[in-house]
């Protein structure tokens, strides 16, 4: 690896992403997670002419056309939002010096600073995905900046990877509002779903243990990718079948959620049945089990419900938990159902 270090204007960078020569968000990147605000200080530190650490990029050259791709390795915050602030997307902050202006109210002369200011960074040459994964890794591990599921992404690439960015990308998890824009920013949702296909493979585990083993042993084979989205998207369509907007709230929280998802699972993967044949008895005894856990509405001959308030209060990942939710769900779904 070869890397050499220059300062560049924001009318350079502007001017890669003009020649489609910029590559922003590489595969190893997280997704874009600066707020608003965060983006607005951000210029409001170029238009002081204040320094902002280095951006590291990759540059890649064609050997026949000589054409080079410059690839963002560390910075992506920093380069998207100095783009979206040209193209009007978020306005400056509310200061002493500036009253919330976009790029298009500044001032000709002001503009001119803005194009003309100079960013540190450092190219690196001669290398390859590995090592530039390697890099990013090593860099934010040392600013603490990324979280578990960010460092995974840029560690990993292999199919478990890829079927849990496909599967989190499922429209119902967004019209449930089972993550918040935030957690999907930072990645959170793809966690989730990894967790989610961790219940699939290894059966029920403890919060987040097998998450790393299972990227790791699934990096170059998942044999059982196929049969997995399959059964992960018709527990998915079991699940829409019981919550509706009537009893959306009793279930959406990550925890009591997951453990739909189990019996769910099991229920498919022992009947092959992508249906419930008796789907709104299950929905109303589901529905009344946990009204009547959250209210402590239970008398001593109901011990399951009193279990249920009891599992689903605090700590509710923990392995044990998680085993008594689905125990106490499937009860109720294997004696309407016959199973």
């Amino acid at each position: 690896m070869e890397y050499e270090v220059s300062l560049q204007t924001v009318s350079w960078f502007n001017r890669l992403r003009n020649d489609d020569s910029l590559q922003i968000s590489p595969k190893f990147q997280r997704r874009a997670v600066w707020m608003e605000k965060e983006r607005s200080l951000l210029m409001d530190t170029i238009l002081k002419n204040l320094p902002f650490p280095e951006v590291y990029m990759q540059v890649q050259t064609n050997s026949e056309t000589g054409a080079q791709q410059h690839i963002v390795v560390d910075g992506q915050q920093r380069v998207t939002s100095i783009l979206m602030f040209i193209d009007n997307a978020f306005p400056l902050p509310i200061n002493g010096d500036w009253s919330g202006e976009y790029f298009r109210d500044l001032k000709p002369e002001t503009k001119e600073l803005f194009w003309d200011y100079k960013i540190v960074a450092r190219f690196l040459r001669k290398t390859n995905d590995d090592e530039i994964r390697n890099i990013f890794t090593r860099l934010n591990t040392n600013n603490v900046v990324l979280n578990d599921q960010e460092l995974r992404n840029a560690r990993y690439i292999g199919q478990f990877k890829q079927l849990t960015e496909r599967l989190a990308d499922n429209p119902y998890f967004q019209s449930i509002g089972l993550f918040t824009p935030r957690d999907v920013r930072r990645m959170l949702d793809i966690e989730y779903v990894s967790e989610l296909l961790l219940r699939q493979v290894y059966g029920i585990t403890n919060k987040k243990d097998l998450l790393e083993t299972a990227y790791m042993e699934f990096e170059e084979e998942f044999p059982m990718e196929a049969e997995c989205e399959e059964a992960f998207n018709t527990s998915i369509g079991l699940i829409k079948t019981i919550v509706d907007k009537d009893n959306l709230a009793l279930f959406k929280s990550k925890g009591v959620f997951h453990s739909l998802f189990g019996v769910c699972h099991d229920y498919y993967k022992k009947t092959t049945l992508p249906y419930f044949k008796d789907v709104a008895q299950i929905k109303n005894d589901l529905t009344i089990l946990v009204i009547r856990a959250k209210e402590n509405n239970f008398d001593p001959g109901e011990p399951d419900i009193a279990q249920y308030s009891e599992v689903s209060s605090r700590s509710t990942s923990d392995k044990s938990k998680r085993s008594e939710r689905e125990r106490i769900f499937w009860n109720i779904i294997s004696k309407v159902e016959g199973v």
